[in-house]
């Protein structure tokens, strides 16, 4: 997905400069344009613009389940050995009489 997002916005650059230079040149011959061309241009600056504004909000957030996966074990894989060790424990200590750590008192 971000492999696709770049293509996406290197896209969107390219179309920001091509609406940039439409809008120059438009700009420009202004005065020379006839009622038919000028019409053409704005339209299609305006098709570009409603292209450049849909697209410019793909997700933000490039995400790959591998990646997720490992961030999850990380987080959770300790978690999960250290309740494991404690209801290791608490069985040990309950059906089989089984105590352990030391007991530093008396």
């Amino acid at each position: 997905m971000a492999s696709k997002r770049s293509k996406v916005l290197e896209k969107l650059d390219q179309l920001n400069e091509s609406i940039e230079r439409l809008e120059e040149d438009l700009f420009e011959r202004s005065n020379n344009l006839e009622p038919n061309e000028s019409q053409s241009v704005t339209k299609k600056l305006e098709i570009m613009r409603q292209i450049y504004q849909l697209h410019q909000q793909y997700p933000a957030w490039p995400y790959n389940s591998a990646t997720l996966k490992q961030l999850f074990l990380l987080i959770l894989l300790p978690a999960i050995v250290g309740l494991l060790t404690l209801l290791l424990k608490q069985l040990f200590n309950n059906w089989l009489g089984v105590h352990f750590g030391f007991n530093l008192g008396s």
